[in-house]
């Protein structure tokens, strides 16, 4: 939402002038595993959808549980907050990356994606430019095609996921506009040699969930690949819109029903951070219900300086949970937590 995205804005710019001056994921894998080593090479290169799932090419199943990590303006290379998030037995991390000042360079994209590797999860490098504006999603599809960068998202296709760009347009842009646009950027990535699952949002900034629900087995088709991805991010609060638990059922229901890979890309414990009690989430509801259906989950944000963080910023490290209780009943205590459902795969081709 647009009051969401505003007080980011402000933080990020107080922040960035600051900047300046129990248990583990119930199986593990080795660096090499997540790199790729194998020794048996696949037909295809690396993640793949099948109906509703994500599988490797070993074909195990991958439910996607992982963080979202602001990481760009600060810790470029993840240094800092990967080997913290990998301690809660995530299997991903959703990568904040976007083109502002200062852009990030192609060895900065390289690097990201080898240490979010190195640190046993799956990369979902996902752009911020189209946040909300929809006529930005050409820009972030002619990123992800530049020949300087498509070469680094193929160097690591066997375990990477790119996710087009985050929480495109402001609205709903209805079906028809959804699905042509979508397929003719996800044909562009195709031309480009670009084979990994791609993670299409939802639009109206994420929350439209219908969207994808609608229109994701058409895309699906469309794709040469057939390998793609679909995400919601909650962010209504529980007694507006989608954030009910009446909405939340519906939703989860419909996306059982469809033969997509659908995940909840974005949630927190509240919409606004300057009002978090009045305008909660039903984030447990929600992770209760994603388990029971393998729906993936991702909450928002690993590490930031606001209501949403589940460690303290300036701690920087795991077990420092901050906004009680989310921080840690999300990453580790609840039945439902990251912790207690994530897998890892124990081979990545």
């Amino acid at each position: 939402m647009k009051n969401r995205h505003i007080l980011f804005t402000i933080s990020l710019i107080g922040l960035l002038s600051f900047s300046n001056c129990t248990m583990s994921a119930k199986e593990s894998a080795t660096d090499n595993d997540l790199a790729g080593n194998t020794d048996q090479p696949a037909e295809k290169p690396g993640l793949r959808v099948r109906d509703r799932f994500l599988y490797t090419a070993k074909n195990e199943k991958i439910i996607l549980k992982g963080f979202n990590a602001m990481i760009v303006y600060w810790d470029i290379h993840g240094d800092i907050n990967f080997p913290e998030i990998e301690k809660t037995g995530a299997n991903c991390c959703r990568i904040f990356w976007s083109l502002g000042n200062p852009a990030p360079k192609p060895e900065d994209l390289d690097l990201v994606l080898a240490n979010c590797i190195k640190n046993k999860m799956i990369p979902i490098i996902c752009l911020w430019d189209a946040t909300g504006k929809w006529e930005n999603l050409q820009k972030c599809a002619d990123y992800w095609c530049a020949p300087e960068i498509t070469p680094i998202l193929k160097k690591y296709e066997k375990t990477l996921i790119v996710n087009i760009a985050n929480e495109p347009g402001s609205k709903a842009m209805g079906n028809e506009v959804f699905t042509s646009t979508y397929a003719r950027l996800v044909k562009q990535l195709r031309n480009a040699g670009i084979r990994t699952p791609l993670i299409i949002d939802a639009d109206k900034w994420g929350r439209n969930a219908d969207s994808v629900l609608d229109t994701g087995e058409s895309l699906l088709e469309q794709d040469p690949e057939h390998n793609l991805i679909f995400s919601w991010h909650l962010w209504d609060p529980s007694n507006y819109g989608s954030g009910t638990v009446a909405e939340i059922e519906r939703i989860i229901t419909k996306a059982v029903s469809k033969k997509i890979c659908f995940i909840v890309g974005e949630f927190g414990p509240c919409e606004q951070t300057n009002n978090c009690a009045g305008t909660a989430i039903n984030w447990e509801k929600l992770i209760e219900l994603s388990f029971k259906n393998e729906i993936g989950y991702l909450p928002w944000v690993w590490r930031w300086t606001d209501a949403h963080s589940c460690i303290d910023f300036n701690k920087a490290h795991y077990g420092d949970w901050v906004n009680s209780p989310w921080g840690e009943s999300v990453s580790v205590t609840s039945p439902y937590s990251i912790m207690n459902t994530a897998v890892r795969p124990a081979k990545i081709n």
